[in-house]
């Protein structure tokens, strides 16, 4: 990967050629997290897209902070991440869909199955990132709240459920 930077006034811009699905993806105004090899993060605005010939992404980044780091060194390194979601990790094969189009999982509990309803954060090809619903978003969907179960970390949930 080739990278550059340009330093004006208090501005930072860094252009970046990537090779990712993500980068692909990327759109002018788009929010994205940079990590520096001092571990500092830095969220910063995507100013600039354009495709190569090669299939890859010039991506240029607009960073107001953390400059004075980025002009002591000549060369710099750094991690992109393009989006974060804090749930439960499981894996798509988990996740069912009901008659009314909400998620949910199969949860095992006390020789029990339980059909709890969850909201999906994130998917990707393998995984998904989950979470529970709060009390005005199930009202706002019809569920009484009262009767709601909720997934935590520590449950067991069916790999393969079936539909029911």
């Amino acid at each position: 990967m080739k990278h550059g930077k340009i330093i004006d006034n208090f501005n930072c811009y860094i252009a970046t050629i990537l090779n990712s699905e993500a980068a692909g993806n990327a759109a002018v105004g788009d929010k994205v997290t940079i990590t520096l090899s001092s571990g500092n993060e830095i969220t910063t605005d995507v100013k600039y897209v354009a495709g190569q010939d090669d299939g890859k992404v010039l991506i240029v980044l607009d960073l107001k902070t953390l400059t004075e780091e980025l002009i002591q060194y000549r060369k710099i390194s750094f991690n992109i991440t393009w989006w974060s979601f804090s749930g439960l990790k499981v894996p798509n094969t988990s996740i069912l869909e009901d008659e009314n189009g909400l998620k949910y999982v199969i949860r095992k509990k006390s020789g029990e199955d339980q059909k709890v309803i969850v909201k999906l954060l994130k998917k990707n090809d393998k995984y998904s990132v989950i979470s529970t619903y709060s009390n005005e978003e199930l009202e706002a969907l019809g569920i009484d709240a009262k009767d709601y179960k909720k997934i935590s970390q520590y449950d067991n949930i069916l790999m393969y459920p079936e539909r029911k």
